[in-house]
């Protein structure tokens, strides 16, 4: 059996020429369009991650300057624990009596605390 074709016989017709070109003409915008697009969005891409970078680093700027004011404070902070152990260390050279008698008391009065029953 064989099919018909009016190509065959009479070679390209003028509707189907024109629907090629006009199907080429829409590729050829299409790719045109979507090059466009593609570089658009890179653009906006690129333009993000600028002011995205920029943010990060403002607030890395602002952590840093938060942390170096604590790092001060807490140094400012171990240096007067170090001096008040230094004082009670001396206390307790001078007072050594005082001190082994304020011990002894104190642990008597814990152990009875912790003995005790609970009525």
């Amino acid at each position: 059996m064989e099919t018909y074709s009016p190509t065959s016989q009479f070679g390209k017709s003028p509707v189907v020429g024109a629907a090629q070109k006009l199907g080429s003409e829409i590729k050829s915008e299409f790719k045109n369009d979507a090059s466009g697009l593609a570089d658009r969005a890179g653009e906006a891409a690129k333009t993000l991650g600028e002011h995205a970078s920029s943010a990060l680093g403002d607030l890395k700027s602002a952590g840093q300057g938060i942390v170096d004011e604590y790092g001060d404070k807490l140094a400012k902070g171990k240096k007067r624990l170090d001096e008040a152990a230094e004082r009670v260390s001396k206390y307790a050279d001078n007072n050594t009596a005082l001190v082994a008698g304020g011990s002894l008391v104190l642990g008597i009065l814990l152990g009875h605390l912790l003995t005790r029953r609970s009525n």
